[in-house]
């Protein structure tokens, strides 16, 4: 799952500096162009130029702030998409530890009921010691995952972050981004 939402990022990214890169092509084709045929004309002409150079400045900002905008709005989709990818894989683990857990308790009720009473006490305070600490396995699990996640996840987004978004937010704002929207997973995740 992993691999597939880091190959569409991958191509996400390809994609947006190839756009980027003709766009800059374009504009530096349109500038020497323009440049040449300054050489041939008098100062109003030059005046010209530099007001089409100004334009075609403006018309390349513009694109990239256009394409800037699709990539973060493919790229805020493809973080979604890892992330409801995630937080099933961790629900789905957790209800099999949860399940597991549940059978296990049920398989030391039955032996309790056929010990004595005085077992009986002795068993039962095991239960719940073995209780408590499959919850605390669980959580020491999830902890476990959050942390693989939050591994894996933070050199990816900042890689990303770093290479396109770094000219539309600072560091500041691209790591509050991704922090928020970890801490939002677990807020979720905890909530199943």
């Amino acid at each position: 799952m992993r691999s597939t939402t880091n190959k569409k990022t991958s191509e996400l990214l390809d994609t947006s500096r190839q756009k980027a890169d003709q766009i800059i092509e374009k504009a530096q084709r349109k500038a020497l162009e323009l440049i040449e045929n300054a050489k041939l004309y008098d100062e109003e002409t030059k005046k010209e130029l530099i007001a089409q150079l100004e334009d075609a400045r403006k018309a390349q900002s513009e694109e990239f702030k256009k394409i800037s905008a699709e990539f973060l709005t493919d790229y805020e989709k493809a973080l979604a998409g890892i992330k409801t990818e995630t937080t099933a894989d961790l629900g789905e683990v957790t209800k099999k530890i949860q399940s597991d857990a549940l059978s296990q308790v049920e398989d030391l009720s039955h032996v309790i009921e056929k010990e004595t009473v005085g077992a009986e006490k002795v068993v039962e305070q095991k239960i719940e010691e073995e209780y408590a600490k499959a919850r605390q396995e669980i959580e020491e699990y999830k902890k476990k995952k959050f942390a693989t996640i939050d591994a894996s996840v933070y050199p990816i987004l900042r890689k990303v972050a770093e290479e396109i978004l770094s000219k539309s937010l600072t560091f500041e704002d691209q790591q509050q981004l991704v922090l928020d929207a970890l801490a939002q997973s677990k807020k979720e995740f905890n909530a199943v």
